[in-house]
C-alpha cells in the first residue's frame, strides 16, 4: 500500500504512507515520510506486524495526516483546475476528483453547478460519486430536467446519494415517457424478477414500439433499475440495431449509465458491439431532433469519427478501473472478453494478426506485451514485425497483470461464457495460478465451465463437478443447473447423475419437488418418470409430503400449456394422499376449472373417496370419461367402475362412450357392456341403436347382445330392422339372420327385395355375401311357386352381368325354377337365345 499527501501550507509540505517487507522477511513494516520537499523527508517505522496491524497502522496515520490538512497529491491543482475558463478543462477536473473519491471538491463542485453550462452532467456525476448528502438538491433538479444527459446524470447521482424520495418522483416521470403497451405490461409483472416467464412478455412488449421510440424505451428501462427492466434492456441491447438513428443516442446513454453504475455485465455487451459494428458500420446520415434546443437537424449517426471517440473512451474507461479501482478491472475486462467469437476473428494478413483490428480487445489481450505497435489514429494494433507474431511461451501479455491477480475471480468468468480459445488460455492460467477460486466457486459458474467450446475448460470444470458431486448425498442445485443448460452435452451429464442418484433423491420430498419445478418440460417428464418407479415402496411420510407439493402446484395457474403434467402424472400415483389431505370441495373445485393435469389429479382422489359416485353423479362421470384430457377419462372410468348398479337401470351412458373417437374409451365401454353390466332387460330399441352405431366396437356389441337373445326377439321386426342399415358390417349380420330365421313364404321374401338387391349388385360386391344371397334365393325360389317369383326377378338381374362366376350360377338357378315352376317368368330362354 502507498499514499502520497501534500499541503499548500504548514513545516511539511510532502507526506508519504507505505508497507513493505520487513527486513528479517517476517511481518510488515508501514513507513510515514513528511518534509518539505520530496528530496528531504524524515521515515518513520511501525512494526514489524501482521498484515492485519499493518492495515490498521496505514489508516490511523493515514488519518492522522488527513486531520492536519494533507490532501492527495495533485488535489491541490485539481481543485484550482474547476475555477478554470476553459470549459473542457474544468470537466476533466470535475472527472479526476470523482475517481480520487476526494470529499474535499464537495464543496466546490456545488459552487461551480451553479454556473455551469455543458459541464454540468460531468459535475453532477462526480457529486453523485462522492456521496454527499448536500448534493440532493442539484441531483434532483438536474433529474427533472428534459435534455437526456442532464436528466441522466441527475437520475444517477440519486441512486448514489440514496435519496428515496427524489427517486421516486423520476420513476414515476420515468413510466410516464414509457408507452402504454409497455405500461401494462410492467403493471402486472414483479419487477423484482428475473424468470424468463417475466422476461419475455416485456421483450415483446418493447420490440412492439416503433424503432424510432424503442431507444428511449430502453434508456427508460435500464433508469427503472430492477432486474426484471435491466435484464430486458440488455437482452435488446444485443439485438437491436443500436447504430441506427433514433436508437444510438439512447445506446450511449445505456453506456454512460452502465459506467456509471459500475455494471459491467451491461459494460461488456454494449463495448463488444460497439467495436463489432465499427468494423462493418460506416454511419448514415438522418433527420433527428437536437439535444439541446429540441429542433430537428440532420446529423451523422454512428460516424468513424464517433466510432474512434467511443473506442478510446471505452477503453480509458477500463484504463481508470485498473488506476483507481483495480480489484474492479479485470471483472470489466472479462466481461468485455467474453462475448467476441471465432467469427469475429480476422484473417491474418502481413503484420496485421487476427485481432489488429479488434483495438479494444488487443489492449486488453495483448497490453503487456512488446509484440505490437499501437496505431492511436486508427486504432489498429499489428505487429512491430513477422517475428513477433510467434507467440512467446510462459510469458503474460495481458494488460494490468496485477489488477488479474488482484481479483482471479474474474478467470472464472472468462472459463464459463468466452468463445476464443485465446481467452480461455488466459483464464487456464489464473485459475492454474490460484486453484482455490475454482474450489470456491459458484455451482452456476463450473457448470457453464462444462458448457463451453474449449475443450481444457470443460475438462477443469467436469473435474470439478465430479469432486462435487455424491451420489449418496446429491446436490439439488448442480442437478438442476445441468438438466436445464441449453447445449444437450451438459443436460446428459445431468440425466446421467439423475438416474445414478435416483435411490436418494426419490426419498427427499423437498429434492423430488425441487427437481420437478425445472423449466425444462423434458426434464420434468424424466424426474416424474424416474419418481414414479421408486414412490410404490417409498414411506408414507415421503409419499405424503410429495401429494402435498404436488397439490399446491397445481392450486396454482399453469405457466404454459403442459407445465402441470410431471405433478400430474405423479399426482395420479399419489391419489389416495391427495385424496386423505385434500377436502372434497376442493377437489370438486378443481375438477371445474383447474388445468387438465390438476383435474386428471382431482378426479382420481375423487375416486378413492367411498362415496365418489355419488357425489359426482353418472351424468357427469360419463362426461368426465369423454374428456379429451387421457388422465381425466382414465380416473372416470375407475369411477364408473363402481357404478355398475346405475349403468344397468341405464346403460346410455356407455353407448355414448363407444360413439366417442377415443380408442381407450371405446374399450371401457365395450368391456363394461359385454362383461360387468347385466343388459337382460336391455329394450329391443336399445340393441337396434347399438347396431345403428357408425362405430364398429359398438355394432359388433350390438350383434353379440342380440346373439345371446334372439329367442327373446322378433325375428321378422330384426331383420326388417337391420336389413336397412348401410354399414356392410350390419348387412352381414342382417344376412346371416334372414339365413337362419327368416320365415317362409311371399311376403316374408318379398319385403326383402331390396335389400337383396343391394347386396346382388352393390358395384363394391362382397362376394362372400353375394354368393350366400344367390344360394338363398336359389332354394326359396323352388320352395313354392310365390316365393319362386321373387327369386327369379333378382336372379335375373344377376344374370344379366358380364361376370361368368355371377352369371352362370344365377342361370342355372333360373333353370331350376323354371323347371320346379313352368308358369314362373323367367328370361332363361331369352338369355338362352341370345
Amino acid at each position: 500500500m502507498y499514499v502520497c499527501l501534500f499541503r499548500a501550507h504548514g513545516t511539511d509540505r510532502v507526506a508519504y504512507v507505505s508497507t513493505m517487507p520487513s527486513s528479517s522477511g517476517v511481518g510488515v513494516m508501514v513507513q510515514v515520510s513528511r518534509g518539505k520537499k520530496r528530496a528531504s523527508v524524515s521515515a518513520k517505522l511501525y512494526g514489524p506486524s501482521d498484515d492485519a496491524e499493518a492495515a490498521t497502522v496505514f489508516q490511523r496515520e493515514h488519518d492522522a495526516l488527513l486531520a492536519e490538512g494533507f490532501v492527495a497529491s495533485g488535489l491541490g491543482a485539481l481543485l484550482s483546475a474547476l475555477d478554470s475558463k476553459k470549459r473542457k478543462k474544468r470537466a476533466l477536473a470535475a472527472i479526476r476528483l470523482g475517481w480520487l473519491k476526494q470529499a474535499a471538491a464537495v464543496e466546490p463542485l456545488l459552487e461551480l453547478a451553479k454556473k455551469a453550462t455543458e459541464e454540468l452532467p460531468t459535475i453532477v456525476d462526480t457529486l453523485g460519486e462522492l456521496g454527499d448528502a448536500r448534493a440532493i438538491p442539484v441531483a434532483r433538479a438536474a433529474a427533472e430536467k428534459k435534455l437526456l444527459s442532464r436528466r441522466r446524470a441527475g437520475v444517477e447521482a440519486l441512486w448514489k446519494l440514496a435519496d428515496s424520495e427524489g427517486l421516486a418522483d423520476a420513476k414515476n416521470r420515468a413510466l410516464e415517457r414509457l408507452p402504454q403497451n409497455v405500461r401494462d405490461v410492467l403493471s402486472q409483472a414483479d419487477l423484482e424478477s428475473d424468470h424468463e416467464l417475466t422476461i419475455a412478455p416485456l421483450v415483446a412488449a418493447v420490440a412492439a414500439v416503433p424503432i424510432k421510440d424503442r431507444g428511449l424505451v430502453l434508456d427508460t428501462l435500464y433508469e427503472l433499475r430492477t432486474p426484471l427492466t435491466v435484464i430486458t434492456t440488455r437482452r435488446l441491447l444485443v439485438v437491436e440495431p443500436i447504430a441506427q438513428p433514433h436508437l444510438w443516442r439512447y445506446a450511449k446513454s445505456i453506456l454512460k449509465r452502465a459506467m456509471l453504475r459500475f455494471d459491467f455485465v451491461t459494460f461488456g455487451i454494449l463495448a463488444h458491439r460497439i467495436e463489432i459494428l465499427r468494423k462493418t458500420e460506416s454511419g448514415t446520415v438522418a433527420s433527428v431532433k437536437s439535444g439541446y434546443d429540441g429542433d430537428m437537424k440532420k446529423m451523422r449517426i454512428f460516424s468513424k469519427k464517433t466510432q474512434l471517440y467511443m473506442i478510446r473512451a471505452l477503453w480509458r474507461y477500463l484504463v481508470r478501473l485498473a488506476r483507481h479501482r483495480p480489484l474492479w478491472y479485470a471483472h470489466a475486462a472479462a466481461e468485455v472478453l467474453v462475448h467476441y467469437k471465432p467469427a469475429e476473428e480476422d484473417a491474418p494478413r502481413a503484420l496485421s494478426g487476427r485481432y489488429a483490428g479488434l483495438y479494444l480487445f488487443s489492449r486488453i489481450v495483448f497490453g503487456s506485451s512488446t509484440r505490437f505497435k499501437v496505431d492511436h489514429r486508427a486504432l489498429r494494433l499489428p505487429f512491430k514485425d513477422s517475428k513477433s507474431a510467434k507467440v512467446p511461451a510462459g510469458v503474460r501479455e495481458e494488460a494490468y497483470p496485477g489488477a488479474w491477480d488482484a481479483s482471479p475471480e474474474a478467470h472464472l468468468r472468462i472459463l464459463s461464457g468466452a468463445s476464443l480459445a485465446l481467452v480461455h488460455e488466459i483464464g487456464l492460467r489464473g485459475v492454474k495460478a490460484h486453484p482455490e477460486i475454482l474450489a470456491g466457486a459458484p455451482n452456476a459458474t463450473v457448470v457453464a465451465m462444462v458448457g463451453v467450446t474449449h475443450p481444457a475448460t470443460v475438462d477443469l470444470g467436469l473435474g470439478e463437478l465430479r469432486r462435487r458431486f455424491d451420489p449418496v448425498a446429491p446436490n439439488v442445485e448442480i442437478l438442476r443447473l445441468l438438466l436445464s443448460h441449453h447445449r444437450p452435452n451438459v443436460k446428459a451429464l445431468g440425466l446421467e447423475w439423475l438416474e445414478a442418484s435416483r435411490a436418494v433423491w426419490t426419498r427427499d420430498a423437498a429434492l423430488v419437488l425441487g427437481l420437478l419445478a425445472s423449466p425444462d418440460g423434458e426434464i420434468r417428464s424424466t424426474v416424474a418418470e424416474q419418481a414414479a418407479h421408486a414412490l410404490a415402496d417409498a414411506p408414507a411420510d415421503v409419499r405424503e409430503a410429495i401429494a402435498r407439493g404436488i397439490w399446491d402446484e397445481l392450486q396454482k395457474q399453469e405457466q404454459g400449456e403442459g407445465a402441470h403434467d410431471a405433478y400430474g402424472r405423479l399426482g395420479q400415483l399419489l391419489a389416495q394422499e391427495i385424496a386423505t389431505l385434500v377436502p372434497v370441495a376442493s377437489l370438486v373445485a378443481r375438477l371445474a376449472n383447474g388445468s387438465p393435469a390438476a383435474r386428471g389429479v382431482a378426479l382420481a382422489a375423487i375416486s378413492r373417496k367411498p362415496d365418489a359416485v355419488t357425489l359426482l353423479g353418472i351424468d357427469r362421470l360419463v362426461l368426465l370419461a369423454a374428456d379429451e384430457i387421457g388422465g381425466v377419462r382414465a380416473a372416470a372410468f375407475q369411477l364408473l367402475e363402481h357404478a355398475i348398479s346405475e349403468l344397468e337401470k341405464d346403460p346410455s351412458g356407455l353407448f355414448a362412450l363407444i360413439e366417442l373417437p377415443f380408442p381407450d374409451a371405446r374399450r371401457f365401454a365395450k368391456d363394461m357392456l359385454a362383461t360387468k353390466v347385466k343388459l337382460g332387460a336391455m329394450s329391443f330399441e336399445a340393441l337396434l341403436g347399438l347396431c345403428d352405431s357408425n362405430v364398429r366396437e359398438a355394432q359388433d356389441l350390438g350383434k353379440d347382445l342380440i346373439r345371446q337373445r334372439l329367442r327373446d326377439l322378433p325375428p321378422d321386426k330384426l331383420i326388417a330392422a337391420l336389413s336397412q342399415h348401410p354399414h356392410r358390417n350390419i348387412q352381414r349380420f342382417a344376412l346371416e339372420l334372414v339365413i337362419s330365421h327368416l320365415q317362409q313364404g311371399f311376403t316374408k321374401l318379398a319385403a326383402l327385395e331390396q335389400f337383396f338387391r343391394t347386396v346382388l349388385l352393390d358395384v363394391v360386391p362382397d362376394r362372400k355375401m353375394k354368393r350366400a344371397v344367390l344360394d338363398f334365393l336359389a332354394a326359396r325360389g323352388v320352395a313354392d311357386e310365390n316365393q319362386a317369383e321373387v327369386a327369379a326377378r333378382l336372379l335375373a338381374e344377376l344374370a344379366k352381368s358380364r361376370t361368368l362366376s355371377e352369371s352362370e350360377p344365377a342361370m342355372v338357378a333360373l333353370a331350376k325354377i323354371k323347371i320346379a315352376f313352368p308358369g314362373v317368368a323367367t328370361p332363361t330362354f331369352e338369355l338362352g337365345a341370345q
